[in-house]
């Protein structure tokens, strides 16, 4: 039995049955360092282990949050693909290019999987949204909620956009390659559907 379910069975056609992060965007904390304690630290690394993926944490070392000292910090799962920075920036938007990608769907598929663990018996707290009409969680169905994203190539020249390593402890945490990845910011909160 899962240790966190979703509040009510609000639609029944979603990625999973039970997506114990839908309903809980007001009821959601920040992750950061200080936060980052409340986290099964233990769990995580389990599930993410048994997936075959690894994980990181993130953090912003540029501005502090609320208290002083206590920064921003982002959960990261993530999985090397077997293509370089330079592969992709040659091939994007060829047929040879989406090929490739839908050779991944079997990995971003596994990586919804273990997300969908992560939310079911940990503290982190994952975006879910309609994924839109093409790519492997596709549905004409809008009201249809997956996790978000975890289901394109990511580059490095993406991830240091998404966290600069002017700000970002990337550069410690990551290697440069090319990834299918998943983040959280934010946990939930100590009120969320607990059992």
């Amino acid at each position: 039995m899962a240790k966190y379910n979703q509040s009510s069975n609000l639609y029944e056609n979603n990625e999973y049955n039970n997506m114990p992060s839908i309903g809980l965007r007001s009821n959601r904390e920040r992750l950061t360092t200080k936060s980052v304690k409340q986290v099964d630290w233990d769990k995580v690394k389990e599930i993410v282990n048994k997936y075959g993926f690894k994980y990181c944490l993130i953090s912003d070392t540029f501005c502090s949050y609320g208290e002083y000292g206590v920064f921003r910090t982002n959960f990261v799962v993530y999985y090397q693909l077997p293509i370089t920075n330079d592969w992709f920036e040659e091939n994007k938007g060829t047929e040879v290019f989406w090929e490739k990608n839908r050779e991944f769907y079997p990995i971003y598929k596994k990586l919804h999987d273990c997300i969908h663990e992560l939310d079911e018996e940990t503290e982190l707290y994952f975006n879910c949204s309609w994924s839109g009409n093409v790519g492997p969680f596709a549905s004409d169905d809008v009201e249809r909620q997956t996790y978000s994203f975890g289901d394109r190539v990511t580059t490095w020249k993406e991830l240091i956009n998404e966290f600069p390593p002017t700000i970002y402890n990337i550069n410690s945490q990551m290697k440069k390659g090319v990834y299918a990845k998943m983040c959280s910011k934010f946990l939930k909160d100590n009120e969320s559907h607990e059992l």
